[in-house]
């Protein structure tokens, strides 16, 4: 649950003019310490304050009691000309514990009586076992270069203020709250809310008024702590590219649609065979009992368009990729240039018996024209170019694999970093690469908790990927703080 607690200035507008109007600088000034004295006085104690309109605030108070308000009143009646009233309400949803708290208040009197000073009614507090928050931190793609430095000042803060009137609109209507919070950001404590309400929001929001939006969403017993984890995901989910891993007979878009709210910002299809060997190749590890996609060669090029196009429309924002794997070039070129396909991924890591009889999978990393064979995928295709290659292969230095990838051009190498007669990925293996290229760098294998990941992470990855976590169609594990 949830506890808000509503911050008002007693009698404040008769005190503004009485004896005589004050100065609007002096006013300014008072709202402003007052505003920064309270988070002082929140924050010590882990909460939260917002202002609505400066006489009135509100605040995540998860974490303080009845006496941590008291003292809070008694502090600023003894530092300013003014004193403060409070309520506090704690509910499942953050509007709603600002409801029960302003009600609280009401029944005290009027905001703008003489005879209310310094009240606090409690309606309710939250106890520390039934104490969560989760708030999203929300902000304005690029807004300096869509906005600051080609607006006018205040045709940027009319934008804003937009973006933020139809956020405050939406949101409120699932429980939610927005507060600005300066620059291009907001901050919505958001209990009860998913990942995915968060991301339909923000997509119409951008058909509606072509504002795009980020998100990093967080959780915790108190406001700090959800406030610091939304901001941590927000800045990662910048940089940290979050893969749905190709698994054969599996990621089909019917799967990855299901997926995808998890958090993943790349869903891959595939694999799929695209030339005669491959495809029956492909048969003969069905025959054996394995899941494989197993598409004539006259219907897969469709099959990859349609599939794309299921998840585009459903997911208008994530990347969509297709791991594919050929005897030759040509066909990759081919599913590389398939409308709204974003990423085409060489397949350089299938270690299965009947793929590598015929030079494919791992194998292709034995293959002398190697480089030559990415150069030319990435010369002729409109979509990026992703290598996946496997890790620790009898034979190949995987460091020197890593950088004839970079070098031919490819935008993203994805690792699975697997190592033989080990339960966990090769840690060190990953960090000498990323250590070692430029190019962006998707780790793969052993992503299956909160542990692995910050491990995988910690590697210095641009991204990471999950196959067989997901393969339920659900995670035991959050990945969008990380």
């Amino acid at each position: 649950m949830i506890q808000m607690t509503l911050i008002q200035i007693d009698n404040y507008g008769p005190w503004t003019v009485t004896p005589r109007p004050r100065t609007e600088s002096d006013l300014q000034m008072l709202q402003a310490s007052l505003f920064a004295d309270l988070n002082n006085h929140f924050g010590n104690k882990k909460g939260l304050v917002f202002f609505t309109r400066f006489d009135n605030l509100l605040a995540i108070s998860n974490g303080l009691n009845e006496e941590d308000h008291l003292r809070i009143q008694r502090s600023i009646r003894n530092r300013y000309p003014i004193t403060i009233s409070m309520g506090v309400g704690a509910a499942e949803t953050p509007h709603e514990a600002q409801k029960l708290a302003t009600i609280a208040l009401q029944k005290a009197g009027s905001a703008q009586s003489g005879e209310r000073k310094e009240i606090l009614a409690v309606d309710s507090l939250v106890s520390e076992e039934d104490s969560f928050v989760q708030a999203a931190h929300i902000d304005i793609n690029s807004v300096t270069e869509t906005l600051t430095d080609i607006e006018s000042a205040f045709d940027t803060s009319f934008m804003v203020n937009k973006a933020q009137h139809y956020l405050m609109t939406k949101l409120i209507k699932k429980g939610a709250l927005l507060f600005f919070i300066g620059g291009d950001n907001f901050m919505s404590p958001c209990n009860g809310l998913s990942e995915q309400d968060i991301e339909d929001i923000m997509v119409e929001i951008d058909e509606e008024i072509g504002i795009k939006l980020k998100a990093g969403i967080g959780r915790g017993k108190n406001a700090e702590d959800a406030a610091y984890m939304a901001d941590i995901g927000r800045i990662l989910r910048d940089i940290m590219i979050r893969v749905v891993a190709p698994m054969a007979g599996i990621t089909n878009a019917n799967f990855l649609n299901k997926v995808i709210p998890l958090g993943f910002d790349v869903a891959t299809l595939g694999g799929y065979s695209l030339d005669a060997p491959t495809i029956e190749a492909s048969k003969k590890i069905i025959e054996r009992g394995r899941a494989e996609f197993d598409f004539p060669l006259d219907e897969i090029f469709t099959h990859i368009q349609n599939e794309v196009n299921s998840i585009k429309s459903v997911h208008g924002n994530v990347k969509v990729s297709a791991n594919v794997r050929a005897t030759t070039i040509q066909p990759i070129i081919d599913v590389g240039n398939i409308k709204d396909l974003d990423i085409v991924e060489i397949n350089c890591h299938c270690r299965q018996e009947e793929i590598l009889a015929i030079g494919c999978g791992q194998e292709m990393l034995n293959r002398p024209d190697l480089s030559n064979f990415i150069s030319q995928v990435v010369d002729n295709v409109d979509s990026e170019v992703s290598v996946k290659i496997r890790a620790n292969v009898e034979g190949i230095d995987t460091l020197e694999i890593a950088k004839l990838v970079e070098d031919a051009g490819a935008d993203y190498l994805h690792i699975d970093a697997m190592k033989k007669g080990v339960f966990e990925a090769d840690w060190e293996l990953l960090s000498e690469i990323c250590n070692d290229v430029n190019i962006k760098v998707i780790g793969n294998n052993s992503v299956n908790s909160d542990e692995n990941l910050k491990k995988m992470i910690d590697t210095g990855v641009d991204g990471f990927s999950i196959a067989r976590s997901v393969i339920s169609g659900n995670l035991d594990f959050n990945i969008t703080n990380f």
